[in-house]
């Protein structure tokens, strides 16, 4: 599924998305997130910061789907990020069919499952720019999602975000990534340019997805 549809789907999804039924849901965990990343603001306003942090989270994975499809074209590096952005976009879009068969709309259902297709996307992005950055000196995107991640992580549930870590790690090899941005025959005066501007290899300055909603670690 295109990125484009695939956002539509979504969209359609979240408009029917009730906030309270999960905020009440998970009410212990957001409040575990609130602790860490929205304590310099009252209670509800937190809760209410964070779940409309999550379904931007959510809403924002069609278009980190685009983003980095645009992306491997302009660095040849295609057959290295195609798989995994192949793997989101058909995870997420199996999720949505799923939900539109459902007889009756479950906004806690719809919403835990549209995240968790989210969180497996975004962890793979993080997971892509720290192997990275590691090899070259800086991210491949200019989205820094580890916190972004972690708030989610906390909201679908310690056993089962770890069981999903687990799945998106097995999916890579340093070798192969390695092998990749070498072929790539990468600028090096440019990559060194975007390192000392604090640019990720989009050319773009890196922001936090988190900060950037007023959530960040006290």
């Amino acid at each position: 599924m295109e990125a484009k549809h695939l956002a539509l789907e979504i969209d359609s999804i979240l408009s029917q998305f009730d906030p309270s039924k999960v905020k009440l849901l998970l009410a212990e965990r957001i409040t575990r997130v609130a602790s860490l990343y929205a304590a310099d603001i009252s209670p509800v306003e937190s809760h209410d910061t964070i779940v409309t942090f999550l379904r931007h989270y959510i809403s924002f994975a069609p278009e980190l789907i685009n983003n980095l499809n645009l992306l491997a074209e302009r660095l040849n590096m295609t057959a290295l990020l195609s798989p995994y952005v192949q793997l989101a976009s058909n995870y997420l879009a199996s999720a949505c069919h799923e939900l539109h068969q459902d007889e009756e709309f479950d906004s806690f259902k719809a919403f835990m499952t549209l995240l968790h297709g989210a969180y497996i996307f975004l962890r793979m992005i993080e997971e892509l720019d720290d192997r990275i950055q590691n090899f070259v000196g800086i991210p491949l995107s200019e989205c820094d999602t580890l916190h972004a991640n972690l708030i989610a992580h906390e909201t679908i549930g310690d056993d089962f975000a770890n069981r999903l870590d687990r799945v998106v790690t097995s999916l890579f090899q340093q070798s192969k990534i390695t092998k990749a941005v070498i072929e790539a025959q990468l600028d090096k005066t440019q990559l060194q340019a975007f390192r000392l501007a604090g640019e990720a290899m989009s050319g773009e300055k890196i922001y936090c997805l988190a900060a950037r909603h007023h959530l960040s670690m006290i």
